[in-house]
């Protein structure tokens, strides 16, 4: 009975010891847990402490009301205005004799281009002063006619045949020293019986030459494009925007554009395109730019936004949104006991705005004030 008796007083001594180690080991750990706050909640509440917001720097902030600008993004091309890009050919077919220019020269409008022979030049010139010599002859012999009509000296066939023989003749001649002004040849000189074999072509703009397409010696004929000359200075940019945006474009809307991760320039809508391109569903829109630059040249590529008219809207930072199931979701502040904080999780309706914030829609849902966690967001959420 004695033996009995020590064996159970000693298994007794053994269970209370191994409670109060393990009593023992617990209560440290809790008591830190309290000391320092916690993160863990019940539901849609969490805890934090201001010693943990300090330690990850959060920070408690209520609604930014920022002028969020709506824009639209376009790519686009620098163009040349029609009248400063010409490709110049020749009036008249011949041999290109000389070449006064090459690729990249700056020409000033005047400038020679190149020389053209042709023997049929000189025909030219000759037809014209034969048919002028007649002029003179056809001339007095309608009025000399007319005067016979009146009288009825003469049949009004005969009057009808002298003043078809003069207008045709006066009308070649008048042709004839159209064609020969145009390739620039001096009438005067023609007239004196001066003939030239050869015509030279002038830059009729200036810039500089953007393609040559002759050489020496070469027959030139007059569908073939001999120098593009294209004035850089007077460029813009065609932007293609998506049908769907149109809408929404007005003109003179501020544009901004840029060379590739170059710096921003600034523009403006100057004219829409009235119809939509069939492979590409979009319409042309035509940029003024404000200030020229040496580095925009014809046929860059370049990336566009036209700013659109910008509203005031409340809004968050991004990292203070976090995502969870599809639905987003924000820290707001609901309670303070000292240095500790609940928060409560609440559904956002965010909207991209840039910058690294977000445009809340349901911002109207809560009450003026409030105060949400800026950062941190999707950590605390997840544990």
């Amino acid at each position: 009975m004695s033996r009995h008796y020590t064996f159970f007083l000693s298994f007794l001594t053994l269970t209370v010891g191994l409670l109060g180690a393990c009593n023992s080991n617990n209560s440290p750990e809790t008591t830190a847990e309290d000391k320092a706050g916690n993160t863990a909640g019940n539901g849609n509440s969490i805890r934090i402490s201001r010693a943990q917001m300090d330690e990850s720097a959060m920070e408690f902030l209520s609604f930014i009301q920022q002028e969020v600008v709506n824009k639209i993004e376009a790519p686009g091309f620098v163009r040349v205005l029609p009248q400063y890009q010409v490709r110049v050919t020749s009036l008249t077919a011949g041999h290109v004799r000389e070449v006064y220019v090459r690729e990249g020269q700056w020409v000033r409008q005047g400038d020679p281009l190149f020389m053209l022979e042709n023997p049929n030049i000189i025909e030219m010139q000759q037809v014209y002063l034969e048919n002028q010599a007649t002029i003179a002859s056809l001339k007095s012999d309608y009025e000399r006619q007319t005067v016979l009509a009146k009288e009825d000296i003469a049949s009004e066939k005969t009057l009808l045949k002298a003043q078809s023989d003069y207008r045709s003749a006066l009308a070649r001649v008048n042709g004839l020293k159209s064609r020969l002004e145009m390739l620039g040849i001096n009438i005067e000189q023609v007239e004196e019986a001066n003939f030239v074999s050869s015509i030279i072509v002038h830059s009729p703009i200036e810039g500089g030459v953007a393609a040559m397409g002759i050489t020496r010696g070469m027959y030139l004929s007059p569908e073939t494009e001999a120098v593009e000359v294209v004035n850089p200075n007077k460029v813009y940019l065609e932007l293609s925007i998506f049908e769907r945006d149109v809408l929404r474009l007005a003109e003179r809307e501020r544009v901004r554009f840029r060379l590739g991760d170059g710096a921003w320039l600034g523009g403006s809508v100057l004219y829409i395109g009235q119809k939509v391109k069939n492979d590409s569903r979009t319409v042309s829109v035509q940029v003024q730019i404000d200030k020229f630059s040496d580095n925009l040249l014809p046929g860059m590529f370049v990336e566009a936004e036209i700013i659109l008219e910008g509203i005031v809207t409340s809004t968050l930072p991004a990292e203070a949104v976090a995502e969870v199931n599809g639905k987003k979701y924000a820290l707001i502040k609901e309670s303070q006991d000292g240095q500790n904080y609940t928060l409560k999780r609440v559904e956002v309706i965010p909207e991209l705005t840039g910058d690294g914030f977000l445009t809340i829609i349901n911002a109207t849902d809560f009450p003026p004030g409030s105060l949400f966690l800026s950062s941190g967001v999707e950590r605390l959420i997840s544990e």
